[in-house]
Order: structure tokens, then sequence, then C-alpha cells
């Protein structure tokens, strides 16, 4: 089963708000409880304020636990007066005539704010036997929670007075008994186990209704967010699906309307930026396929209307005749070849040896061979020279030659005679620079930005009639980019065009 892209969105949104709800809830329930745990016994601690009054005013008048060692029946006795009612006592209830005075414990002290002492008929008949007497029956086992069973005197040295045996001593929470500031016994609570009080269970219970009841909320809440979040994110992903689809079918003014920034947004700029080059490239495509037509179709039929008349016997065959034919020939070799330069630099082979080379060297050695024709085209050339001539770049020194070979050929065509034809150099420690400029006739402004473009041409007539492929430049830009440099156009200061190509110097 294919799951859509929203789909997957959605499921990613959902799976992640689930495990993020469970998380805290586990988080939540976990600290709650044992925050619940430790208020609890710090509660338990406050209420034994009355018992720890009592055994410290018992302690300063006896001077001793004594009393409790020999006779434990006292202990439950006071466990009964001094702990809150519904916290756990021990002990039977007292005879008739006997309780504590207004209530229970420090809150029902006498007049003077003292506890009433213990009474002596309720000491054992023997050494650690309680004797209920005149009591009635034990009373019930103490509820579940209650403090009684989990109380124990220490004292000061934490030595059980009296309490449970068998308890270790780290399992108490104690509070110090004083007089006058002075310590002279250890009150010892047990804490509940975590999960064990009353109290306690009915909070978690409470705690998880009401989590389980938000989980709920949160989870159909955010069920729904996600739901139009995935719809909105997946919002300019379909338009990209339909743009690229109308781009298939060879619209290229196909745009994307961007009205965010995010990434989505990008892509989406991107996407336009894509559908632009390629409608340019297009428009370009149509141009080369139509101007490369046309410079075949020239020659070709020249060559067929010469080759016809002499069939017909209208034009004798002759080496002058034989000799047009040929040149016409060599045209279409040339556009042949300048054709399948640039068709090598778009599949970024055309510099396919890449060894140091000294483009100075090379320039002087091309100015050379095109000295004769400079001379019979009426061109003065201008070569400055000096001790940088062993610049090294790492390079082609085949298509480095056909660069320069270009430029001045270039020249050679076009420059009115008598005409000049400059050439300088500059180095430093990264780039060599070099420039040619020549004299008139310049290039408009206009048609700076695209003396570069493949079989443009400023003045088609007069480039034809010259010998021109309008492919010279272009190969020039090809093959300097080939070489990791940069060519621009200028007007130069003699009244013609200046070209200027930057190379990077090999590093020593």
């Amino acid at each position: 089963m294919k799951f859509k892209l929203f789909h997957k969105i959605f499921g990613a949104f959902m799976i992640t708000i689930l495990a993020a709800i469970v998380v805290l809830a586990l988080t939540m329930y976990y600290t709650a409880n044992r925050r619940f745990s430790e208020y609890v016994t710090k509660v338990e601690m406050k209420q034994l304020d009355d018992l720890t009054a009592a055994l410290g005013l018992l302690y300063e008048e006896k001077q001793s636990w004594e009393q409790f060692r020999e006779a434990p029946g006292v202990w439950f006795r006071f466990l009964w007066l001094y702990l809150p009612e519904g916290s756990g006592r021990l002990s039977p209830p007292p005879p008739p005539g006997i309780r504590p005075p207004d209530g229970h414990g420090a809150r029902g002290f006498s007049s003077g704010g003292r506890p009433p002492p213990p009474d002596n008929s309720f000491h054992d008949s023997g050494k650690g036997a309680f004797r209920i007497g005149p009591f009635g029956p034990p009373p019930p086992p103490p509820g579940r929670g209650s403090i009684g069973p989990r109380l124990a005197l220490f004292d000061v040295n934490k030595q059980l007075v009296v309490g449970t045996p068998g308890v270790a001593v780290r399992s108490y929470e104690f509070r110090p008994i004083k007089i006058n500031g002075q310590t002279i016994g250890l009150l010892g609570l047990v804490p509940l186990r975590h999960g064990s009080h009353p109290l306690e269970l009915a909070f978690i219970r409470e705690q998880t209704k009401a989590g389980r009841l938000a989980g709920l909320c949160v989870f159909a809440l955010a069920g729904l967010i996600s739901f139009f979040l995935s719809k909105h994110l997946l919002s300019p992903i379909k338009k990209l699906t339909q743009a690229a689809e109308e781009l298939s079918s060879l619209h290229f003014g196909t745009q994307i309307d961007v009205r965010t920034g995010d990434e989505l947004g990008q892509l989406a700029n991107a996407f336009n930026s894509m559908a632009r080059a390629l409608e340019k490239n297009e428009t370009l495509r149509k141009q080369w396929t139509s101007d490369v037509a046309h410079e075949l179709r020239t020659p070709l039929a020249i060559l067929r209307g010469e080759i016809e008349a002499m069939q017909d016997g209208v034009r004798e065959i002759n080496v002058e005749r034989l000799g047009s034919l040929h040149d016409e020939t060599n045209r279409i070799g040339k556009l042949v070849d300048d054709l399948h330069v640039l068709f090598v630099a778009d599949s970024e082979n055309l510099v396919q040896r890449e060894q140091p080379v000294k483009p100075l060297v090379i320039l002087r050695e091309v100015i050379g061979a095109f000295e004769t024709r400079l001379t019979q085209a009426g061109i003065l050339l201008e070569a400055h020279s000096n001790e940088d001539a062993g610049a090294v770049i790492i390079g082609d020194e085949d298509r480095l030659r056909q660069l320069f070979a270009n430029l001045i050929e270039n020249t050679v065509r076009y420059t009115d005679s008598p005409g000049v034809l400059r050439i300088n150099h500059y180095c430093s420690l990264e780039k060599l620079t070099l420039v040619l400029e020549d004299s008139p006739p310049g290039v408009p402004s206009e048609a700076l930005d695209r003396v570069f473009d493949r079989l443009y041409r400023v003045d088609r007539s007069r480039s034809r009639a010259l010998g021109g492929s309008g492919l010279g430049l272009s190969i020039c830009k090809e093959i300097v980019r080939g070489h990791g440099g940069a060519i621009r156009a200028s007007h130069s200061s003699l009244g013609g065009l200046l070209i200027s190509i930057e190379f990077q110097l090999m590093r020593k």
C-alpha cells in the first residue's frame, strides 16, 4: 500500500504528539506522586507536634526514658493521647472519667499549656506486657496509613527505646525532642511506601482520570491542527507538481506565486528561476537552430548554383570556378569545426590537457604568425612586452593558441584600414591580465553584452561578407572559462573594441 505524502506528514505529526503526551504524562505522574508522598510525610511529621512536646515534658520530669523501656504501655497511652484523631492511635480508649482535656493532644493542654502526665494506672502489671484490665478487649488493628505503628522513640545515640524492633534506623525520618534547645531524644517515623497512603491513592486516581481527559483533548486538538498544517505544507508542493507537469509540456512561461520566505518559498523561487532559464534557453535554441541553418544555407546555395550552372553548361569549368567552390567548402568546414568546438565546450571537455604553460610566450608566437596578414590589412601592431613573459598558468597550449588566433583574426577581419592593434599585459602575484584593443569601427554599448553570444553579429551583412561565422568570440569565451578565467568586452580608447582576459597564475 502506497501512502501519500499527506498521510506521511500527518502520521508523523500524530506519532510525535502521541509520544510527547505519553512522555509528559509519565513524567508528571512520577513527579506529582513523588512530591505528594513527600508532602504526606511532611504533614505526618507536623502531626507529631503534640506528641513531641509531651515527651519532652515527661523527660524533663523523669530525666530518662526508662519508664518506656520498663512499661511500653505508657508509650501506647502517649500515642492515644497526643496523636490527632484518625491518625492511627494504638491504645484502647481511657477508662471512664479520664480523658485528655478539651479534646486530644497538645491542643487540649490544660491551663498553663502543659500536657497531662501519664496515669500510673496504665502501667504494665508485668514488664513489657500491656495490661488490658478494665479497658475491655484490644482495639481493632489500625487502618492503612496509620501513623502509630510506624512511630518509634530513640535516645540521642539513635538507640531504640520503644517501637517496632527489627526496623533499620535508616528507614526512619527523625524529629528531635528538645528541652531548652538541647536534644534529649529522637522521634522516628517510617514514611509510607509510595502508593500506600489512602490520600495518595485517591490523588492518583483523580490525577489519572484528569490526565486521561486532558490527554484525549490535547490529542484531538493536535490532530485537528496537524490536519490543517499538513494541508498547508503540502499546498506549495501541489502547486510545484502542477507547474512541473506544465513545464514538461513545454509551457516554459509557467511561474509559481510565492507567498512565503521559508524553504518551500525558496524552492518555488528556484523553480521559477529554472523555468525562466529554460524559457531563455529554448528561445536561444530556436534562434541557434535558425542561425545555423541560415549560415549553412548561404554557402550551400552558392555551391549548388555554381555546380548546376556548370552542369547546364552555363558556366565553364575552370580553375577560378573551382577555387570559388573550394572557398565555399572551406567556409562550411570552418563553421562545422566551430560548432564542434562549442559542442565540446558544452560537454565540459574543451580543455583536455592541463599542464603548466606560458601564455605570453604562446601569444608572442601567434602574433608572429599574423604579422604578414596584419601588414596586408594595414593594421599597426603595438605589443608591449616586459620581464613578466615567464608567467605560468595551468592550461591547454592548443586551446590558448586558438584563443589568441581568434582574437587577432577578429581584428584583422573587422578593423578599418589603416588601423591599430594594441596588446598589453599586467601581472600581479595571483593574476595575469591580457588586454587587446583595436581602432574603429567600435561596438555599440547595447551590443557589448552580446558580443560573446553564439552567431551574434553587430552587422550581419558586413560580417558574412568578410567571412565571419559569428562564433569566434563565443569560442574565446568558452576557452577562457575552461581555464578558470574571465573575459570581458568594453570600449577601447582607440575607438574600437577592448577585450580583457584574466588568468589565475600557478602557485609556486
